[in-house]
């Protein structure tokens, strides 16, 4: 190392300093006098300046920096950032603010006073590539977001993170990025031909997050317009979560990215009726993080009409998206978190009731994307409560639908009313839903394990439908006896042998366990193993 040029040696040293030349500079310096030289002459280990920093330290940056690129920055870690602006810190923004034409990056992650904060976005910035501007909330305090204004004949940007603060979305300089995320914006949101622009421009696009936008376009799906294809090869994760789902058909039917290894979209209840363009791009989406899962968790609450799907357990219920994630970690994010709004749809031939739009959806999309991918399936069906429901609010999930949902291994009733009908429905083959087996088939014929919840309105049902079920989908070889064709065909189809059924009461807690091989092992206080054990009782 002694001998090599000092260029190749300042190459290697910024390398080694990246992303964060202040954490180690001190430390790199004191390793010999001719790192020393190189770090404390060179410039470009001297561009964090950091708003919220001490003055020495701010005045230090500057005197070894006079003429070089500049990264700024207001990232303090106490979330009460307001008492952190002070005189100080109005006194740094003010002697960086004439500097802004050497800005290479800006990054302002905590409240700033309007005033204060225009002398950071309304000023020339021509070298600016990097934009983190998030989590200040001026919209939600003072009114609408300020808009950063771009420099027209600058350098082209390389990421633009913007949380509450929006851009001239037909900026030249919107071209060749490799992260984009918009969030939170409430105004002057782009259009999807803008969105188009920006995408096509960059081909090497590698985060795309557009996240909690005010919803405005006033629309039908049949007039959105029909863009170009975009291919693109390099982006890993596609997020789009709590914006106009008629957005998301739009980006949907535009974006080509088969290498995509996170993909996160809520409010899709637009796709939920097939559309000849936007479905397709979105089972092609889907495909991609689905051939690298391991288990898939499908989510259906009736009360609401939401179809939720994932590859994590903890993300069946989304939640709100960290603006201020680094790019790199979100980057490395695999799998899929998918929310469908399966309510009532107004199509073409009618209103289509949600039993129908979810089939619709199953037909059209999940099956599809899971085609040939043998990914066994955790599904679990909410309902309302303890309660029966009251007549005409509410809609009882059609038993069929568990035909469309394929590879299901696992099956959770999260309910009190319902759940004898259900197991009912599974001790027996059932009509074929298409036409490929007339005489009937097994559902759910790869399910190991049943969890339910204790129906105390209905005890000696649920012990019947319980035995029933255990007795015909429990042993060694479970096929219906039957005439003919029938139980050959029936037979080619049987299910496989259960492994486990877990009760839970009303708190929580397990009540009744059941496994193939040692039959109910553990039962609560005063259950008896024969109550458990014996037939169902006729129905007269």
């Amino acid at each position: 190392m002694e001998h090599l040029p000092v260029e190749i040696l300042t190459i290697i040293l910024l390398h080694t300093l990246n992303p964060s030349p202040r954490k180690f500079r001190r430390r790199l310096s004191l390793v010999c006098r001719t790192w020393y030289t190189v770090i404390s002459q060179n410039p470009l280990f001297w561009t964090e300046i950091g708003l919220h920093r001490s003055a020495k330290e701010f005045r230090e940056v500057l005197r070894r920096n006079p003429t070089g690129p500049l990264d700024v920055s207001w990232t303090p870690a106490n979330s009460r950032t307001e008492r952190l602006v002070n005189e100080a810190t109005e006194k740094h923004i003010k002697t960086i603010s004439p500097e802004s034409r050497r800005w290479r990056s800006l990054t302002l992650a905590g409240y700033l006073p309007d005033h204060i904060r225009t002398h950071l976005i309304q000023v020339p910035n021509p070298q600016l590539i990097d934009i983190n501007v998030c989590n200040t909330y001026s919209s939600l305090r003072s009114g609408p977001p300020q808009s950063l204004p771009l420099t027209p004949g600058g350098y082209a940007l390389r990421n633009v993170v913007l949380g509450f603060t929006t851009l001239d979305w037909d900026s030249s300089r919107l071209k060749g990025l490799r992260n984009l995320r918009l969030h939170g914006l409430q105004n002057n949101i782009p259009t999807q031909s803008q969105l188009h622009t920006i995408i096509s421009a960059s081909p090497e696009l590698e985060v795309l997050a557009l996240t909690f936008w005010e919803w405005e376009l006033e629309m039908s799906a049949r007039d959105l317009p029909t863009l170009d294809l975009i291919t693109l090869d390099s982006l890993s994760t596609l997020i789009l979560d709590g914006i106009d789902p008629l957005l998301v058909q739009g980006v949907s039917s535009f974006i080509q990215a088969s290498r995509c290894d996170y993909l996160k979209i809520r409010y899709v209840r637009a796709l939920a009726v097939p559309d000849p363009i936007a479905t397709p791009r979105l089972i092609e989406l889907l495909r991609g993080p689905l051939q690298r899962a391991s288990m898939l968790f499908v989510n259906y609450d009736q009360l609401d009409g939401e179809l939720v799907i994932g590859t994590e357990q903890e993300e069946k219920e989304l939640g709100v998206l960290d603006i201020r994630e680094a790019t790199s970690k979100l980057a490395a994010r695999r799998g899929i978190c998918f929310k469908i709004q399966c309510s009532d749809v107004v199509g073409d031939n009618g209103l289509q009731p949600w039993n129908e739009v979810l089939r619709t959806f199953a037909r059209t999309v999940l099956q599809p994307s899971l085609s040939g991918l043998n990914i066994p399936i955790e599904f679990q069906l909410l309902e309302l409560g303890s309660d029966p429901p009251s007549e005409g609010d509410f809609q009882e999930f059609a038993f069929e639908n568990l035909f469309e949902i394929p590879s299901i291994c696992s099956l959770q009733l999260n309910g009190f009313h319902g759940t004898t009908s259900i197991l009912e429905y599974l001790a027996s083959p059932q009509p074929s839903p298409t036409t490929e087996y007339d005489d009937g088939c097994w559902p759910c014929p790869h399910l190991k394990r049943i969890i339910i919840c204790w129906d105390e309105e209905n005890i000696d049902g649920l012990r019947g439908a319980l035995a029933q079920l255990i007795s015909i989908r429990s042993r060694d070889q479970t096929k219906v006896q039957d005439q003919g064709a029938r139980s050959r065909q029936i037979e080619n189809r049987h299910p496989r042998r259960m492994d486990q059924i877990l009760i839970f009461d009303r708190w929580g807690s397990t009540a009744h366990v059941w496994e193939e091989d040692k039959g109910w092992i553990w039962m609560g206080e005063g259950a008896r193993s024969a109550d458990w054990r014996r037939p169902m009782a006729s129905s007269g």
